[in-house]
């Protein structure tokens, strides 16, 4: 029988759960498309104020990666590389707040030349792989809030700034994601079923078409039923080993790259120590659901992208 559609068991989950990534190339393409178009969107603040002076196209801005405690900045990899090539991180304090940042020529990160970027997945990619690298390289040292893609700043000043518009956000986001971390669940339909009866023989009469088409219904119900029951008890198995949990919309197969519908795409904020946990209530599941022709795919530790939205523009 055929699987179910996968935005349908989506939204099951999400309204069973009460809770709205994901490989990383693939999910930073979203997130960088939808936070830069949002930003270039948004429209004025009122009431009206002077126009700004034009934001220069020579000389440098600063990309910012991601807060921290301005306690651990010391810990902070010196090595790290950042998104434009030969520009190491950098880390900008304020308050109790430390800003993990580096160097980005405005030549090639003004607002036009990025609209033209946004344009080219293979630039896209590859500037988003390199945040994510310095992100989890970062992570590793210590406790951090990632920032969104194209967090762009002119100035060290400017890094201050927000540091300081943001600071009690910042602090509270720190505090919840101390000594946790972001994992990611996918889990995958099997191969779809061939529901259908035989093709009706020209003496069929109507109450036998009418049976058969019953027959296929119920099939496709009951696989339904198989399906969300199957999502429902993954993500609830999940959850009870997370503080706290999401779940997102499935990705498209030429996001994820499988010959399979994506039934569910959640994220879990794990604490550290029960890693080992996690992946042991996954893998004893994965087994069960492997026997049923479904594939469950644990991804992580991830910077907790699905647990923090502090609002930062594009470029200021």
């Amino acid at each position: 029988m055929p699987v179910p559609d996968a935005d349908d068991v989506a939204a099951l989950v999400a309204e069973s759960r009460a809770a709205g990534r994901a490989d990383a190339a693939a999910r930073l393409r979203e997130l960088w498309r939808d936070a830069y178009l949002e930003a270039a969107a948004a429209p004025p603040v009122p009431p009206p104020a002077p126009a700004p002076a034009p934001v220069p196209s020579e000389g440098s801005a600063w990309w910012v990666y991601c807060v921290a405690a301005a306690a651990d900045a010391g810990l902070v990899p010196p090595d790290v590389a950042g998104v434009a090539p030969g520009s190491p991180v950098e880390i900008v304090t304020s308050g109790h707040l430390a800003a993990v940042v580096s160097p980005v020529p405005l030549a090639e990160f003004n607002d036009e030349r990025l609209r033209e970027h946004l344009e080219d997945l293979a630039w896209v990619e590859q500037v988003a792989r390199a945040h994510e690298a310095a992100l989890e390289a970062v992570m590793g040292a210590t406790t951090i809030v990632p920032l969104r893609l194209c967090t762009i700043c002119l100035t060290h000043e400017r890094v201050g700034a927000l540091l300081d518009e943001q600071a009690s956000e910042l602090a509270s986001a720190l505090d919840a994601l101390r000594g946790r971390a972001e994992w990611g669940l996918k889990l995958f339909g099997p191969p779809a079923r061939n529901a259908e009866a035989a093709p009706a023989a020209e003496q069929d009469d109507g109450r036998t078409y009418l049976e058969r088409k019953r027959r296929v219904r119920a099939d496709r119900e009951e696989a339904q039923r198989e399906v969300t029951e199957r999502a429902q008890r993954l993500h609830d198995a999940l959850g009870a080993e997370a503080v706290a949990s999401a779940v997102n919309p499935p990705q498209r197969p030429e996001a994820h790259g499988r010959d399979a519908e994506m039934l569910l795409n959640s994220a879990y904020l794990v604490e550290d120590a029960r890693r080992d946990r996690l992946r042991a209530v996954v893998d004893e599941l994965a087994g069960e659901y492997e026997a049923h022709g479904f594939a469950v795919e644990l991804t992580g530790p991830w910077p907790p992208y699905n647990f923090v939205s502090p609002a930062t523009p594009a470029l200021s």
